[in-house]
């Protein structure tokens, strides 16, 4: 009784709320009931209905009885057709997982030829690996020594940048300088050179000269 007085007081103190509240129970009310409805706000009006009440107007329409039955009766076949469907369903689930995992806790051995026969393979696969590998690293050493070689080049490269104009103009003309002697020999060559040209072509001049006197 405290319960339906406390819900009732909370619902009206809202005054946003409907003014007309009828309260339905499948319990059986007080007789002092009615003591609920004092002390209501004004314009508020409270209907309730428990058990013997709602016996008297299931009395009077048979029919929304029966129906109502029927909706039931049909809502618990419903209700029982899928529990028995969810159970089967479950235990199919069950035992697929079970069939699942069978052979993990249970595994299979196969032939010992079989056996042999997929060691041969795994042995063959991992010689291959090796040998791909091995390749694999060949190359590696081959690409480290050109990108060392090229590095060495590289560095030769940028320590002939760091020359000066003077200092390349010296290394040009040490490299291109000789000896005194050889420098004397090539002076004295080129005077006997000349000389030896001065006479032949004297010489050959005269003779045309003659030649030309004679015709």
């Amino acid at each position: 009784m405290a319960d339906i007085q406390r819900f009732v007081y909370w619902y009206f103190s809202n005054p946003s709320t409907p003014r007309h509240l009828i309260f339905v129970t499948s319990a059986t009310l007080p007789q002092n009931v009615k003591t609920v409805t004092e002390g209501l706000p004004e314009g508020a009006q409270l209907e309730l209905l428990g058990r013997e009440d709602l016996e008297q107007m299931l009395a009077k329409h048979v029919t929304v009885v029966e129906r109502f039955q029927r909706f039931a009766v049909q809502r618990l076949k419903s209700q029982r057709q899928r529990l028995i469907l969810g159970s089967i369903g479950g235990l199919c689930s069950i035992l697929g997982a079970l069939l699942s995992i069978y052979p993990v806790v249970f595994p299979h051995k196969a032939p010992l030829d079989q056996r042999i026969e997929t060691v041969e393979k795994a042995l063959v696969n991992i010689k291959d690996l090796e040998s791909y590998l091995s390749d694999i690293k060949k190359d590696m050493i081959d690409k480290q020594k050109a990108t060392d070689l090229i590095n060495k080049k590289y560095t030769q490269a940028k320590e002939l940048e760091k020359l000066t104009d003077a200092q390349l103009f010296a290394l040009q003309a040490t490299l291109q300088a000789h000896s005194w002697r050889r420098t004397i020999f090539n002076y004295a060559m080129g005077f006997v050179l000349g000389v030896a040209s001065s006479f032949l072509g004297s010489v050959l001049y005269s003779r045309w000269k003659q030649r030309r006197a004679l015709e």
